[in-house]
């Protein structure tokens, strides 16, 4: 639960970012891993959690030539 608030909260700053597209896609991947052991009555939980976060956006810069 904690691990999935980080990358919600990762999210909405990025998403309060004006440096960003807001209307970018993000994206939050939850994965789940089971680990069962050899007797098969206990088993280790593995989560991850991962965010896919807008990029900042190009600026655009120029100079005279003379």
């Amino acid at each position: 639960s904690a691990k999935l608030n980080k990358e919600f909260e990762r999210v909405a700053k990025n998403i309060q970012d004006p440096n960003t597209d807001p209307t970018k896609e993000r994206k939050v991947t939850v994965t789940i891993k089971i680990r069962p052991n050899y007797e098969r009555d206990y088993a280790d939980f593995f989560i991850e959690t991962k965010s896919v976060l807008a990029p900042d956006v190009g600026i655009r810069t120029g100079f005279f030539v003379f």
